[in-house]
């Protein structure tokens, strides 16, 4: 309270109070005692009782349906019956009716040792310290999630956009469109034998790069030898390449045109299996005993996975309990065949001289075995060169020999990597400039611009050949695991893609929800600030009327809501 000035009337000063303090200033200065809590209980055992008997009427059900119901809203109620119930006003000024009086009975309760100034106080200060904070926490807290779950969102699409885009990089590179990846894979292996043709057409690009290379071989083998050597072909499978082209094995083993090429063409059986793999799992069906049932079409029977046989139509094969091997008649056993297990091959002859039976035969009858077996890649009895198994494949669709390839390419690109480094350190190397004073003039002319532009043309066509698209068909070819591999790695970025967006459509649901809770939760807060401050006048204006209409001025945080 601040102190009046000497020419200032006290009356005129006013009294201000902080409203965290309020309840201790009430019950200090008497205005309150400190049983008012037993009291509060009591009226509020009161007004359980009195709702429960009202009239109707849309503001006095909007009071009742209030969360707490205080001193105010009653005088407000009693000011509302009075008008419902004028006609039951008495002579003396009472009312007659009950629900009169129970209410104008709680007023006076409330009024009683000021209880309604202590409960006003303990409201305002709840709303204030409490209820307003959680309120704007609970604000504060959805739009922070809610930038949260946008930044989310952003984040979900930002990375199934790169997902599906490298999906679609990785689809574009093996040139298929994504809709049946492992079909489309496996028709990709029909360009290998065009990519095989465009290699070996590159190979002969290699000639002058190989005869350098057979050149500089046999120049250093006479040096070391004093001419006394046996020259020896440097890479082969690239010589054979460049004078025939991409040749079956069979040729490059064997040095002769096979008249007939018997490939396997496993790639047609491959795609026909996954044309008809949906189909073929309809004619798998399960039955009523839970066990796989194979239909073989319109026969009579039908076989479990177990081996059992089951019924299927009229007839009924029961190979269960009770089965018996004497019981199965296998006809006339009269003739010679006296075991059950024996079987009757009836006259095959096993040498010229004896029977299955035992019986003598002539010369005249028997079995030829003269077999002749033809082996793999080779001529058979009449001349004619044919090509088999691995021997019918190209020298590039041959594992082993596509291996000698890549390795004789690799060579060839050392060989002129290490070539080019000593001719460019000629001029300060003696014993190189020397050593080639001796060497064909083939040797001398090569300059670094000509090697350099060899080995240009051999590691161009090692960059073609390790080309992603290439050696993965490659690798289909060669394993049917790989096309699998493949096929999953494509299906796991394209689902890595869709799990993004789903967690994308979870965010934006997440944000929509929060948004509704700030829109749910700002009335909420608006009408508790306009609660605290209509109790800040109605509690300013009561104790004023203690204080013989002083002004009363509650301060702290109540006024920066």
């Amino acid at each position: 309270m601040q102190k009046a000035p000497a020419d200032r009337p006290v009356q005129l000063l006013p009294i201000d109070i902080h409203y965290d303090k309020l309840l201790d200033w009430l019950v200090d200065r008497r205005h309150c005692t400190l049983k008012w809590p037993a009291a509060q209980q009591e009226i509020r055992t009161k007004l359980e009782e009195a709702v429960k008997d009202m009239p109707e009427g849309d503001e006095i059900a909007q009071l009742i349906r209030s969360s707490s119901l205080n001193y105010f809203h009653c005088k407000r109620i009693v000011e509302l019956l009075k008008v419902s119930e004028a006609d039951t006003k008495t002579i003396f000024g009472g009312y007659s009716s009950k629900r009169m009086n129970d209410w104008l009975e709680i007023v006076k309760k409330y009024e009683e040792n000021k209880v309604f100034l202590a409960e006003s106080a303990q409201i305002l200060i709840r709303t204030v310290n409490f209820e307003v904070p959680a309120l704007k926490q609970q604000i504060k807290r959805a739009q922070q999630q809610a930038r949260d779950c946008e930044r989310k969102q952003s984040e979900y699409m930002s990375t199934a956009a790169q997902h599906q885009q490298k999906f679609t990089q990785d689809c574009k590179k093996m040139n298929i469109e994504g809709k049946n990846i492992k079909l489309e894979l496996l028709n990709q292996v029909k360009d290998l034998p065009q990519i095989y043709k465009r290699f070996s057409e590159g190979v002969e690009t290699l000639a002058e790069a190989c005869e350098y290379y057979q050149a500089v071989a046999d120049f250093m083998l006479s040096q070391q030898s004093n001419g006394q050597f046996t020259s020896s072909e440097t890479c082969p499978l690239l010589r054979h390449i460049q004078r025939n082209g991409n040749t079956t094995v069979y040729q490059w083993r064997t040095g002769q045109v096979p008249a007939v090429v018997e490939e396997d063409d496993w790639l047609s059986r491959r795609l026909s299996e996954l044309n008809a793999a949906g189909a073929s799992s309809s004619a798998v069906t399960t039955g009523d005993d839970g066990d796989t049932v194979i239909d073989f079409g319109d026969g009579d029977a039908a076989v479990t996975a177990a081996g059992a046989a089951v019924t299927n139509g009229d007839g009924e094969i029961d190979f269960g309990e009770g089965f018996n091997m004497d019981t199965i008649d296998f006809g006339d056993t009269s003739a010679g065949q006296t075991d059950l297990g024996e079987i009757d091959f009836g006259d095959l002859v096993i040498d010229d001289t004896t029977t299955a039976s035992g019986a003598a035969v002539g010369d005249d009858v028997g079995i030829d075995f003269d077999i002749v077996i033809e082996e793999s890649g080779t001529s058979n009895e009449r001349g004619v060169h044919t090509a088999r198994g691995e021997d019918a494949l190209t020298v590039l669709a041959c594992p082993q020999t596509r291996d000698i390839f890549v390795n004789e390419l690799m060579e060839l690109e050392a060989f002129l990597l290490q070539r080019l480094a000593e001719i460019s350190s000629n001029a300060t190397d003696i014993l190189s400039v020397t050593m080639f004073q001796s060497a064909p003039i083939f040797l001398q002319v090569q300059s670094e611009d000509t090697v350099g532009g060899m080995l240009n043309t051999v590691q161009h066509l090692v960059t073609i050949w390790h080309d992603e698209r290439t050696q993965h068909l490659i690798k289909i070819c060669a394993s049917p695991r790989a096309l699998d591999r493949l096929t999953e790695s494509l299906k796991r970025v394209l689902q890595q893609a869709d799990k993004m967006r789903e967690k994308a459509t979870q965010a934006q649901k997440r944000q929509q929800e929060l948004v509704q809770v700030q829109h749910e939760t700002e009335p909420k807060l608006t009408a508790a600030i306009a609660h605290a401050k209509d109790f800040q006048t109605r509690m300013q204006e009561e104790i004023s009327k203690l204080y013989k209409n002083r002004k009363v001025n509650i301060m702290g945080e109540i006024n920066n809501l």
